[in-house]
């Protein structure tokens, strides 16, 4: 009897000791939480990654991946969606990504290539002047002008809900 509650004792200890542990726990973030300037900053840091279709790392990166990259660094995951795909249905981003009207930083600008939807293009909103993505050239500042947001035509900004 003596041994049985010692070996009970036992097991409620290692029970305890384990329940206690933070075994594969996930971090939630709470999106309000993260600021503007924090996406901007995590996107600043991929300056200069050279640009690569399909890639999704620091050594070759596409848009869609860069976007998808830097909020995942700001803990605001979300379902990966080519920009070509959101260009084709702008009403239907992400389930974790809602349509904007006045961006703010931080925010998510997709384009189309004018009335042709076939290409998209996707970067990090700073201001109505600029925002950062992964262009041809690589990582790096564009703006808004007779390029972006005039032949390439905006579609949509998408916030983390």
């Amino acid at each position: 009897m003596k041994r049985l509650k010692k070996m009970l004792s036992l097991i409620m200890a290692a029970l305890f000791i384990v329940s206690s542990l933070s075994v594969g726990s996930v971090a939630t973030v709470n999106a309000a939480a993260v600021s503007g300037s924090t996406i901007v900053a995590k996107a600043e840091a991929w300056i200069g990654t050279p640009y690569s279709m399909g890639g999704n790392s620091k050594s070759g990166i596409d848009c869609s991946h860069f976007v998808n990259t830097i909020y995942s660094e700001a803990g605001l995951s979300y379902t990966y969606m080519t920009a070509t795909s959101w260009s084709q249905d702008p009403s239907n981003p992400p389930s974790q990504l809602k349509k904007v009207s006045t961006p703010q930083k931080g925010d998510i600008v997709v384009f189309a290539s004018g009335s042709d939807t076939s290409y998209g293009h996707a970067g990090i909103y700073i201001s109505s002047t600029k925002f950062i993505g992964a262009q041809s050239s690589g990582v790096d500042y564009a703006t808004f002008g007779s390029y972006w947001g005039g032949t390439r035509k905006i579609v949509g900004y998408y916030r983390y809900k």
